[in-house]
């Protein structure tokens, strides 16, 4: 959920879909970008982080869904899951490479 209340999801067609906390839909982001979205999460600051298991990258979102940001070249095989801390550090599950990467 960002500052602004609203409920972002990934889904298996390649973007993020935006709700309000009453379900209704409000738009949709990242197709062509997202591959495989499995993980997401807001950072402090209201950025979507969201973790391409397909393409092994993070895609870095503002709120209204541009993409500011792509981490390409951390050596990811299968981002299934991203979490972010109250000090802005990022935790992805980096799958296949069996750990977690703190970024």
């Amino acid at each position: 959920i960002t500052p602004d209340d609203l409920v972002h999801v990934t889904d298996s067609n390649h973007r993020i879909q935006v709700f309000q906390q009453n379900g209704q839909f409000i738009r949709q982001f990242g197709n062509g970008i997202v591959e495989c979205p499995r993980g997401i999460a807001v950072t402090s600051d209201g950025h979507i982080v969201v973790a391409s298991a397909s393409a092994n990258k993070l895609s870095i979102f503002t709120q209204d869904g541009q993409c500011v940001h792509e981490v390409t070249d951390i050596g990811l095989n299968v981002p299934l899951g991203v979490a972010v801390d109250s000090d802005g550090l990022i935790y992805v599950a980096d799958c296949n490479n069996e750990r977690i990467l703190v970024l």
